[in-house]
């Protein structure tokens, strides 16, 4: 296993439990949580496209573009603007730590769903008791965090 991976995944984890609560100030200019997601959203386009062009990446060709499945273009976007505009909503009311420990919990049960079934197209790789001793562990430290 690559640990450099694990490295970024938890920098990546880190990063994202401050998203909410910059959105949450972003929020505070704006009348709506879904004017504070589109700015969310609008700056990382910018950003992305910046990157596109500084890597000198091409885009993909409209014959490329149209080979995408309806729902893909569809669930990614949805996805992340519900997860965006959830967070900048819930989380000022349910505190930081109760709604990343819920959202982690809720990522892991999908997940490990996800790689049971091979959902998704995804390779498969099997609940054992290990895994589901991880799932029960973390509910439970999501639990003491949510009500104690």
């Amino acid at each position: 296993m690559n640990y450099s991976y694990i490295i970024i995944a938890l920098l990546a984890g880190a990063v994202f439990a401050i998203q909410p609560g910059v959105n949450e100030n972003l929020g505070r200019y704006f009348n709506h949580p879904i004017q504070a997601s589109f700015v969310s959203f609008l700056v990382g386009t910018l950003l992305l496209l910046l990157l596109n062009f500084g890597l000198g990446l091409k885009f993909p060709s409209t014959e490329k573009l149209g080979a995408v499945a309806w729902w893909l273009w569809l669930a990614g976007g949805a996805i992340g603007a519900f997860v965006v505009t959830a967070a900048l909503t819930i989380q000022p009311k349910i505190g930081a730590g109760v709604w990343i420990s819920s959202f982690i919990f809720g990522q892991l049960v999908m997940s490990v769903l996800l790689d049971n079934y091979g959902w998704l197209g995804l390779t498969v790789h099997p609940l054992n008791s290990m895994r589901a001793l991880g799932v029960f562990l973390l509910a439970l430290g999501a639990m003491l965090i949510a009500f104690y």
